[in-house]
């Protein structure tokens, strides 16, 4: 038996797969592909398959992980190209590696990942907004957003199942980095034992200045412990 690791894409209109739906379509095109995968026991049998956390559905990623076991050992070129043959547009395969069978599971060596989270202006704003309007608009966010963050703590109403609760984000976001205009960069905790959706910061955000705000967020990374 072999245990294989997947880097994959997953963009455009890919983003709007559910983490089910994602499943899904890597057992079928495993099976289009014919690839000897290991399938669990019991009456409904599935093939050993672990993503390494689920992403939200509208958020892109070119860095998702999975693993797979396989019962027969393919090149790991032969299996990137067997894949990408049969995945839908947006996802594509873009490296494999085997790893040793007796490593803990992908799923509990998550520790963080990092996100891109780009606020932009409304469209109809910008329509009719001049070059330095823009600039000026794009300013106005980041000072707005820089004044949000370097608050003590970072509080925002999140929904559970018992009600909802407000907490605290601020101790769950490891590093943020300005990249461009109104782009940042955010390193969280991600995993079983912490984790922070980054749509919690936009939240926590549009909380701040009292109105919603057009965004797009992007997984860059995913840190293993």
């Amino acid at each position: 038996m072999y245990r294989i690791r997947l880097q994959y894409t997953k963009c455009k209109e890919a983003t709007w797969i559910s983490h089910l739906d994602l499943m899904k379509v890597f057992e079928r095109a495993l099976k289009r592909a014919d690839i000897n995968v290991k399938h669990s026991e019991g009456f409904n049998p599935r093939p050993e398959i672990v993503f390494a956390h689920p992403l939200s559905v509208g958020i892109e990623s070119n860095c998702e992980l999975c693993e797979i076991l396989l019962n027969e050992f393919y090149e790991e070129a032969v299996i990137v190209k067997m894949l990408n043959s049969t995945l839908p547009s947006g996802i594509a395969v873009l490296s494999a590696k085997y790893v040793d069978l007796k490593v803990k599971s992908l799923m509990s060596q998550v520790f963080c990942a990092n996100y891109e989270i780009t606020f932009e202006i409304p469209e109809k704003v910008r329509e009719n907004a001049t070059p330095r309007e823009i600039v000026k608009l794009n300013t106005e966010i980041k000072t707005n957003f820089d004044k949000f963050y370097n608050q003590e703590k970072i509080l925002v109403t999140k929904k559970g199942k018992k009600g909802d609760s407000i907490i605290d984000i601020k101790p769950l976001i490891l590093k943020k980095e300005h990249i461009a205009d109104s782009k940042y960069e955010f390193k969280v905790r991600t995993g079983s034992e912490k984790n922070l959706k980054p749509e919690l910061i936009v939240k926590a955000f549009e909380e701040y200045i009292g109105g919603e705000i057009p965004y797009t967020i992007k997984r860059t990374k995913i840190t293993l412990a």
